[in-house]
């Protein structure tokens, strides 16, 4: 399946198998939503906390 129309031969095997990659991708870009969502809560939240000027992290072990 190349190219801006490919020619496909309609069977409902190749329809199921189109459809779960499409379920598939579409349950991949909801993870990602929610992961994006609740990245940008906790730097929300972060932010809220954190004095005006403060310091970077310590990052020594």
């Amino acid at each position: 399946m190349t190219g801006p129309d490919p020619e496909l031969e309609p069977c409902p095997e190749l329809l199921d198998g189109l459809r779960a990659r499409l379920h598939g991708l579409d349950e991949q870009i909801d993870t990602l939503a929610r992961s994006r969502q609740a990245l940008a809560d906790y730097i929300e939240a972060t932010e809220r906390r954190a004095p005006k000027e403060y310091q970077p992290c310590d990052s020594t072990p």
